[in-house]
């Protein structure tokens, strides 16, 4: 038996290790270690990230990065605002793709299509566009829960379950020993079928007094997709004063509804 067991490790060690490392290898720690109330740690993340004064100072962002995956590399430029504005514009040799939201309305545009989210993929990019996370986070959030800790990518993490405004639940893993956001996961429901969106951040620099990821692993049900590079990002800047405003196809689509 001992002779069988050793011999399947030896064929299928590899292949598991593999497996393992594409979905993150979340396994339970010690079950002794002490748990502060979700709350708690989520009041300590903003207070190490940079705290309350230095993100009250902040009212807008613009982001420049790469996003490299299977299919090529893109140049990535974001505008945030508060309190729930995006644009994000990605250029690539393949042309450019557009996608924002204006706190209520989510929309795509490629060169092929223009379409509005829908449903908890809507509900999704109203949650990743709230500015003022994790600094105002009980403005977005009904309730932090920890009832564990976790190896999550190598690294021991609380792992927060957030219930959000929009009843779309968030899963923080925020590093015990840094007290910085390690990963999330965020689960969509479409029928019966699934999608888990996950990241995890690496490399924190620290911009106008608060800590950020400059990489970032994008995956979706555990399998990577992509890699973020940051290259720059800049804090209240004179953004163009359309930069939020829907495109005309996006209007048309709203105004059919």
């Amino acid at each position: 038996m001992q002779r069988k067991l050793r011999n399947n490790l030896i064929k299928y060690g590899p292949f598991v290790m593999v497996l393992v490392s594409m979905t993150w290898a979340v396994l339970p720690v010690r079950a002794g270690d002490k748990i502060p109330s979700g709350e708690a740690i989520m009041d300590m993340y903003v207070q190490r990230s940079g705290g309350k004064e230095a993100y009250s100072r902040i009212k807008n962002r613009v982001t420049k990065s790469t996003s490299d995956s299977v299919k090529g590399v893109m140049h990535v430029t974001t505008y945030e605002a508060e309190p729930d504005k995006q644009f994000v514009e990605m250029e690539s040799e393949r042309g450019i793709i557009k996608r924002g939201s204006n706190g209520d309305v989510a929309w795509l545009q490629t060169q092929s299509r223009t379409a509005i989210r829908k449903d908890e993929m809507r509900t999704r990019e109203l949650v990743a566009t709230f500015f003022h996370m994790p600094y105002k986070w009980r403005a977005l959030c009904t309730k932090a829960e920890c009832k564990e800790i976790v190896e999550f990518a190598g690294n021991k993490c609380y792992k927060v379950e957030l219930s959000t405004i929009y009843d779309f639940p968030l899963t923080y893993y925020i590093d015990v020993d840094t007290m910085l956001l390690h990963a999330v996961d965020q689960t969509v429901h479409r029928g019966e079928r699934q999608r888990t969106f996950g990241s995890v951040m690496e490399d924190y620099r620290k911009v106008d007094g608060i800590l950020y990821p400059y990489k970032i692993e994008r995956t979706i049900n555990g399998n990577r997709r992509a890699t973020m590079t940051v290259k720059s990002i800049k804090h209240n800047v004179d953004l163009p004063g359309d930069v939020f405003e829907l495109p005309a196809e996006v209007v048309k689509l709203v105004e059919d509804k």
